[in-house]
């Protein structure tokens, strides 16, 4: 009883820890943070919000990048230097961001 009480405790906290969102970065002290769109060239970019991304050619976007669709698996890593893309469900650009 002891172990399955441990058990459903540790992946209790362990689901906890994984309630952050993933666009709102914090800094070192835990506070939230602000990044610059310039930081992963989002700003570069912001012209092709509405587009399909299927018609756009790869050397369109800064690297590195990651390509969100509706419905996909995600990690929860945070890198303000990547290009977030994000798609609706016709594949059209409905935002742009870093992390």
């Amino acid at each position: 009883m002891r172990m399955r009480l441990a058990y459903i405790l540790g992946a209790s906290l362990s689901m906890a820890a994984c309630t952050a969102s993933m666009d709102s970065p914090v800094t070192p002290d835990g506070s939230p943070g602000q990044i610059s769109p310039a930081a992963c060239g989002a700003d570069t970019v912001q012209g092709k919000l509405g587009a399909s991304y299927a018609n756009l050619p790869a050397s369109t976007w800064p690297t590195p990048n990651r390509v969100e669709k509706p419905g996909s698996m995600l990690t929860m890593d945070y890198r303000p230097d990547r290009l977030r893309i994000q798609l609706d469900a016709h594949g059209k650009i409905v935002a742009l961001r870093c992390g």
